[in-house]
C-alpha cells in the first residue's frame, strides 16, 4: 500500500478550519454537559478496555483510543436515559458498548472501501495492514457484545443483535450497489437506515430501556435516534461533496471514488436532462478514478442542485427527529437532544 499523503493547507485555511472545529466542539461540549460526569466515566472505561497483552493488539487498540471521534453514540445513550430516568452503571456499560461497536464497524469499513484516512490520520489498515484491521474489528465487535451482555438486559441485547444485523446487511447492500448507474433514492434511503440510523436508534432506545422509560418514551426515543441517524448520514454525504478535507478528515469525492452513490448525486441525476445524466451514469459505472473524473461529477452535482436538494432532505429528517422529543418530559437532557439535532445539521459548515 502506498504511503498516505495529505496536502498541506495554507495558513488562512488552517485558521478557518480550526475555528470551525472549535465552534462545533464547543457546541457538542455544551450538549453533553447534563451528563458530563457519566460521559467522562465512559471515556475512561473505553481507554481501560482498549489495551491488551498481545503487543500488536495493544498497539492498535491504543491507536484506536487515541484517534476516536466525538463519541456521539455514547452521548445519545446517556442523554436518552437521563430524559426518562437515571443513569445507572448498566446505562454507562451500554454507552461503552456503542462506541466499541461503532469503532469495529469503521475498521471493517476502511478495509472494504480501501480507505487510507480516518478522521485526518492514517486508517488502521493503512497504518498496519488489512488483516490486522479486520482482526481488530472482530476483537472490538466481540468486546462490544460482551460489554452489552454485562447490562443484564435481555430486551436491550435482542435490540442490539437485531440492529447490528441490519447494519451488516446494509454493508452488504452497499457493496452490491457500487457503481450501479441505476441506484435509486429508495435504495439509498434503505441503505443509510440500515448502516447509520440503526445504531443511533439502538443508542437512544437502549438508553431509554435501561433507565426504565415507558413504552411510549422508548418508542419516541428510538424514532428520534433513527431519524437523527438519517439526517446525520445525509449530511456526511453532502460533506463528501463540498466539505473541507482538513475539517472532514478525508478527501472530497471519497465516496464516489469508492463507487458509493449518495443522495447529492442521485438528486442531480434526477434533475438533469437525460443526455447529461447518462454521461455521468456511464462515468460512475466505469469508476471515478482520477481528479478529472471527480471534478466532472462535482460540477454536475453543483449544476443540477444535488447538494441543496439533499440538504433540504437532511433538514426534513432532523425536524422529524425533533418532533419526537415533544412527548418527553421537559429536562436539560431533552434540551440537549434537541440541540443535538442542530449540531448534526450544522456540520455543513
Amino acid at each position: 500500500m502506498q504511503p498516505v499523503q495529505v496536502s498541506t493547507p495554507v495558513a488562512g485555511d488552517v485558521g478557518r478550519n480550526r475555528l470551525a472545529r472549535r465552534i462545533l466542539n464547543n457546541a457538542l461540549a455544551s450538549i453533553i454537559e447534563p451528563v458530563r460526569p457519566h460521559f467522562d466515566s465512559v471515556l475512561r472505561h473505553l481507554d481501560s478496555i482498549l489495551t491488551a497483552e498481545v503487543p500488536t493488539v495493544d498497539a492498535v487498540s491504543r491507536y484506536v483510543a487515541a484517534t476516536k471521534g466525538k463519541c456521539i453514540r455514547p452521548a445519545l445513550v446517556l442523554l436518552a436515559a437521563r430524559c426518562v430516568g437515571t443513569i445507572t452503571h448498566e446505562v454507562r456499560l451500554a454507552a461503552v458498548s456503542m462506541e466499541l461497536l461503532q469503532a469495529s464497524t469503521l475498521l471493517h469499513d476502511d478495509v472494504i472501501d480501501q480507505s487510507v484516512l480516518r478522521r485526518g490520520v492514517p486508517s488502521v489498515n493503512a497504518r498496519w495492514d488489512n488483516e490486522t484491521a479486520v482482526l481488530m474489528g472482530d476483537i472490538l465487535f466481540t468486546q462490544a457484545l460482551s460489554t452489552m451482555l454485562e447490562t443484564g438486559s435481555i430486551p436491550v441485547m435482542k435490540i442490539a443483535a437485531l440492529q447490528t444485523r441490519r447494519m451488516i446487511e446494509g454493508e452488504v447492500h452497499a457493496r452490491d450497489q457500487r457503481r450501479s448507474p441505476v441506484f435509486s433514492e429508495e435504495s439509498y434511503l434503505d441503505l443509510i437506515n440500515r448502516k447509520t440510523a440503526s445504531l443511533m436508534s439502538l443508542a437512544t432506545e437502549g438508553g431509554a430501556r435501561l433507565s426504565d422509560g415507558t413504552e411510549q418514551q422508548v418508542s419516541a426515543l428510538a424514532s428520534y435516534g433513527e431519524l437523527l441517524g438519517m439526517a446525520f448520514q445525509i449530511v456526511d454525504d453532502i460533506l463528501d461533496v463540498v466539505g473541507d478535507p482538513t475539517v472532514v478528515g478525508k478527501p472530497t469525492g471519497q465516496d464516489l471514488r469508492e463507487g458509493t452513490i449518495t443522495l447529492p448525486l442521485i438528486r442531480a441525476l434526477n434533475a438533469a436532462p437525460h443526455e447529461d445524466a447518462q454521461k455521468i451514469r456511464e462515468l460512475v459505472s466505469l469508476g471515478v478514478n482520477t481528479d478529472a473524473d471527480w471534478n466532472a461529477v462535482h460540477a454536475f452535482i453543483e449544476l443540477y442542485g444535488g447538494v441543496a436538494s439533499a440538504l433540504r432532505t437532511a433538514r426534513h429528517y432532523a425536524e422529524q427527529a425533533r418532533a419526537h422529543l415533544g412527548s418527553l418530559p421537559p429536562s436539560d437532557a431533552r434540551d440537549s437532544l434537541d440541540r443535538m439535532v442542530g449540531y448534526v445539521i450544522s456540520r455543513e459548515i
